[in-house]
């Protein structure tokens, strides 16, 4: 056991996948409330006052809107997919006993259960309790997050004096994909990792025969993947080193009382 890492887990495919998309994800972030930001500067500052500045203004703006885009299309188009084949690959190879990929993790999906199917089952239940209990905390943050935007919105829109440019401004602002398109998202991912733990927890207790087994859990295991895909949503890295200690030991309890 690692000095470094006392608890014995080690998550190489968090390192040398999802950390690259992090970055990314985050730079992301940062753009386009840089462009949110000067795309109200630019309302402020007289064209005709301040010539230089103002064209330096459009100038960063378009430069940080091009930057966003980019980085948008590259995240979903590749560190995404790629971060989610590995992890993947990964399960599959721990769940089969097949070397899909040489880069495994320790510690995790830590259930003795022999028969692959019966096992995939398991470890997709593990996978969709971690992640409603993550995606509540991320829903909660983001509810307030929108609240605070269309609040202000509503301000701009009932304030009479206020410009029409403000208004549209205001409104890319909040029904971008960053705001208002990500807690949408983030809400159906949620109801579908609630509603993927409770039938598979559910198969679980039924104990169905070795044929149906086999073909509700690759469904439970296609349905998970697949919302995660669809969402292109990176669960938060936070949230889950917060919750870990407690869900963990919950997710004890809730197995002990299956297996």
């Amino acid at each position: 056991m690692s000095k470094n890492n006392p608890t014995g887990r080690q998550d190489p495919i968090r390192e040398n996948y999802y950390r690259p998309l992090e970055i990314a994800d985050d730079f992301s972030d940062w753009a386009f409330y840089a462009g949110a930001i000067l795309s109200i500067v630019i309302l402020v500052v007289e064209k005709v006052t301040h010539p230089t500045l103002y064209q330096w203004l459009q100038i960063a703006f378009v430069l940080i809107v091009v930057g966003f885009f980019l980085t948008g299309i590259v995240t979903r188009l590749y560190f995404f997919p790629r971060a989610e084949d590995a992890r993947r690959s990964e399960f599959l190879s721990n769940v089969f006993g097949v070397e899909l990929t040489y880069e495994r993790t320790q510690g995790y999906y830590n259930n003795d259960e022999t028969d692959p199917y019966k096992r995939l089952s398991l470890c997709v239940l593990e996978n969709s309790f971690f992640s409603k209990s993550i995606l509540r905390k991320m829903v909660a943050r983001e509810r307030i997050k929108v609240a605070v935007y269309f609040f202000l919105f509503l301000v701009v829109i009932l304030w009479r004096e206020t410009p029409g440019d403000w208004l549209v401004a205001s409104a890319q602002v909040l029904f971008s994909e960053v705001i208002f398109s990500k807690w949408l998202r983030l809400e159906w991912l949620r109801n579908r990792a609630e509603n993927i733990y409770q039938s598979t927890y559910q198969l679980i207790q039924s104990q169905p025969k070795a044929d149906r087994l086999q073909v509700y859990a690759l469904d439970a295991f296609g349905r998970y993947e697949t919302g995660k895909t669809l969402c292109s949503i990176l669960q938060s890295k936070d949230f889950f080193e917060q919750l870990n200690p407690t869900l963990t030991a919950e997710w004890e309890r809730v197995k002990q009382g299956l297996i």
